[in-house]
């Protein structure tokens, strides 16, 4: 997704994109290292060598994390598969300096790095793909100036991007060939001259609803659909601002006019024109603002107590549901609720806590079994991990609903493709016997549309690209079996191909689509090339874990 938006908005809404992404900077979350707890960090954390780097090392990981952002915003980050997100990138980057390593390039010159800013990044260059100093001057005074990077670190990262740079072109795969070109370019200047035949499942009579000795056959033979997965069950407490606010000692007057200050607009009221005017502190009813400033108050306090309760929590090592427990649950005078149980898809919407405060329930375990404390409406909560239910298969009373959809499913599903070979062999027969496929066709009930001479650079909108896929596959007159996508299956039948004359190699035309080419199989070849190493290098790690 990243590579979309720089490519979109860095063409044309350039400094929007960076702007945002400067000023939000992105909080990657890495998730491959082990979590920390509160206070020093725990030296029995093992250390996992990932090509230099240890992957359970915070500063570390920081470093990847920021030369990764570096690395998006000027469009030299790596691309690799299976891997998503911020993981792929810092992964993928670790790897390609330990190759730099490997074959010692070194840092670059001053001058080698000025041709390298001005000629190869991207997001320095103008519209017309010039170098542009207004932009780069824009992008290190952001950097410079931002305490995250800084003049030294900034210099480091573009540094081992320049070193990065060296390494890639050393693993772009296997060349391309000119008459692969040739093949491509005529494969996408053809001219077809189709006829598309459709059927759709919605026509398909669907067969009698099972009886209860079918849908449990079916149940048994389909258990592993029914599994449910594991859960946990949650408890909390919340700590009310309504409880902290009449602890909070009464303000002086210059504390309640600054308070006041600070927050006129909720204190302003509508004119006559119905618009919004600020009152004078000296005309402003002053129980109000006092019964806000300990509101505010209140709930400050009260979140200061969410956050001294996980702080003791952790220094006492106090076991849930514990005397311990219970005694400090009794001194705060907190309340144990408790939340159903839910896994990672049916995540509560309802309730204290906003959805996206519930991805530490899934850390939680017998020894960290608190949240962190989290803001909520009423002031501060915190869960806890009371319970948790394994995976298990859920009977079949439970899921009977279900169970029927996923038999009609199944079964309509069969006999959609059951008709699809009907059709496509009674099309066949009747082309063989030379009948016109519109009338063979609608002879099966189907829909038919021509298109007339397109290629596959500006096909048909109407037809899906998996259905286009297929064209080349298919000799003129012929048709295809039936090409499901979604509710709908389309037959093809070619009534017309032609292959444009065969170009010179040292056509402009095909030189272009040569360079094309090779561009896109050495980043594919790159990028495999990458993905072999990280999973070679997560191999290492798990398998040569130390202690510090």
């Amino acid at each position: 997704m990243i590579y979309w938006l720089q490519t979109v908005l860095g063409k044309h809404l350039k400094w929007l994109f960076i702007t945002l992404l400067f000023v939000i900077i992105v909080s990657f979350v890495f998730t491959i290292g082990a979590a920390r707890g509160l206070g020093e960090p725990d030296t029995e954390v093992k250390r996992r060598s990932f090509y230099g780097f240890d992957l359970n090392n915070p500063s570390q990981m920081a470093h990847l994390e920021k030369g990764a952002i570096l690395s998006q915003i000027m469009g030299t980050a790596p691309m690799l598969f299976g891997l998503g997100g911020q993981e792929g990138l810092l992964l993928g980057r670790a790897a390609l300096l330990h190759i730099a390593n490997q074959l010692e390039i070194p840092a670059p010159t001053e001058e080698a790095l000025t041709h390298y800013l001005k000629n190869d990044i991207s997001f320095f260059k103008n519209d017309k793909n010039e170098f542009d100093p207004a932009a780069y001057k824009r992008f290190t005074d952001w950097a410079y100036n931002t305490p995250e990077f800084g003049q030294t670190l900034t210099t480091q990262l573009v540094e081992e991007d320049f070193r990065i740079s060296q390494v890639k072109p050393l693993l772009s795969g296997q060349d391309v060939l000119p008459y692969e070109a040739e093949y491509q370019l005529a494969l996408a200047k053809t001219k077809w001259t189709v006829d598309v035949a459709t059927l759709s499942i919605k026509d398909i009579s669907m067969p009698e609803l099972p009886d209860e000795a079918a849908l449990k056959a079916f149940y048994d033979a389909n258990t592993f659909r029914y599994v449910a997965p594991t859960q946990r069950g949650l408890t909390y407490v919340l700590f009310k601002t309504q409880h902290y606010a009449p602890l909070v000692s009464a303000p002086s007057q210059e504390a309640l006019k600054a308070f006041y200050e600070r927050h006129h607009a909720h204190f302003s009221k509508p004119n006559a024109e119905g618009k919004l005017e600020n009152t004078p502190f000296e005309l402003a009813n002053l129980k109000e603002v006092e019964a806000l400033y300990r509101d505010d108050k209140g709930y400050r306090l009260a979140t200061e107590a969410a956050e001294d309760f996980v702080i003791s929590l952790y220094e006492q090592a106090t076991p849930y549901g514990s005397q311990a427990f219970s005694e400090l649950l009794s001194k705060n005078e907190l309340k144990l609720n408790t939340l159903a149980p839910f896994d990672q898809g049916s995540i509560p919407t309802a309730g204290p806590f906003a959805p996206g405060e519930f991805t530490q329930a899934f850390a939680l375990d017998a020894t960290r079994y608190y949240s962190d404390a989290f803001p909520v409406a009423t002031g501060a909560g915190i869960y806890f991990l009371d319970r948790e239910i394994a995976e298990r298969t859920q009977p079949y009373e439970a899921v009977h609903a279900q169970v029927l959809a996923d038999y009609e499913i199944e079964h309509a599903q069969k006999a959609f493709s059951e008709k699809g070979i009907t059709c496509y062999q009674a099309l066949v027969a009747a082309n063989t016997a030379g009948q016109n496929f519109t009338e063979a066709a609608k002879a099966q009930n189907l829909n038919v549309t021509p298109y007339d001479e397109f290629d596959l650079e500006n096909p048909p909108a109407q037809i899906p690209g998996p259905v286009l896929m297929e064209l080349p596959r298919i000799a003129p007159g012929a048709i295809s079996p039936m090409i499901t996508v979604g509710d709908t299956g389309y037959f093809l039948h070619a009534r017309g191909k032609v292959v444009p004359h065969t170009l010179d190699e040292a056509a402009p035309e095909i030189q272009a689509q040569l360079k094309e080419l090779r561009e896109i199989t050495q980043l594919l070849g790159r990028a495999q090339f990458i993905q072999e190493l990280v999973t070679r290098g997560l191999e290492a790690a798990e398998h040569k874990t130390v202690k510090d």
